[in-house]
């Protein structure tokens, strides 16, 4: 779904020209689609820091074209300011180096985001001077390479999550079966299986007199019974 989102924001704009601010409408949420893509398909184990970081650096790198407009100024090499290249990334990522907490995670995320940026301005407009200050001269790929690149990161995530949702729901089939099997085995092992039977053990219990109660109710040997009662305790 974003891929076909960026792709046709892209049939869009090819469609001008378009006022800058209409170019600025269609093209950064389609940099926003593409970094949320990529990211998800690379470190889908990214922590909020990290993730909120790229996103947000993924577009507001473009706010190195402001100067540009407001003072009608030309960037050396084809076109796209030099901030836009690895130089401003790795820059990005030192400083993070630097930082603790919270603060390291979004700039090393920015960092992260500018990339990401730059994988979507290869194949569009005048290129990107990536290996600024080496040179200013505009790096391009085929506008194909792109959308393979986009499609490709978007079948990783498809199968990801329908690899994760099968798993689950294997394991869910499993933790269930698990515990009716042992529900049954407790029932197998508990003495109360049978109805109506440890009752009539405990009734039997109570109604036979002990051994040493029936002792005691028989004469001793060689002693004879009370006159009138005969033996076994019955009286004429």
């Amino acid at each position: 779904m974003a891929s076909a989102t960026v792709v046709a924001l892209d049939q869009v704009l090819a469609a001008g020209p378009w006022p800058t601010v209409v170019e600025g409408l269609l093209d950064e949420p389609a940099h926003l689609l593409t970094a949320a893509v990529l990211l998800a398909a690379l470190a889908p184990g990214a922590r909020a820091p990290v993730v909120a970081g790229a996103l947000t650096g993924s577009v507001l790198i473009d706010l190195d074209h402001v100067p540009l407009y407001l003072w009608n100024a030309t960037p050396p090499g084809d076109g796209r300011p030099v901030t836009h290249s690895l130089a401003t990334a790795l820059a990005l990522v030192a400083v993070a180096r630097l930082l603790r907490g919270r603060a390291r995670g979004v700039l090393t995320g920015a960092g992260a985001g500018v990339l990401l940026h730059l994988v979507r301005d290869l194949a569009s407009g005048p290129g990107v001077p990536l290996l600024w200050p080496v040179t200013a001269t505009g790096a391009h790929v085929p506008y194909a390479v792109y959308a393979g690149v986009l499609a490709g990161a978007t079948g990783v995530v498809v199968v990801r999550w329908l690899g994760s949702g099968a798993l689950s729901g294997a394991g869910g089939w499993r933790a269930t079966s698990g515990e009716t099997g042992r529900t049954s085995r407790a029932r197998s092992r508990c003495p109360c299986g049978s109805a109506g039977a440890p009752a009539g053990r405990a009734r039997s219990r109570r109604s036979a007199p002990s051994a040493p109660a029936r002792r005691a109710t028989a004469p001793p040997a060689g002693e004879r019974p009370a006159s009138g009662q005969e033996p076994g305790g019955r009286r004429g």
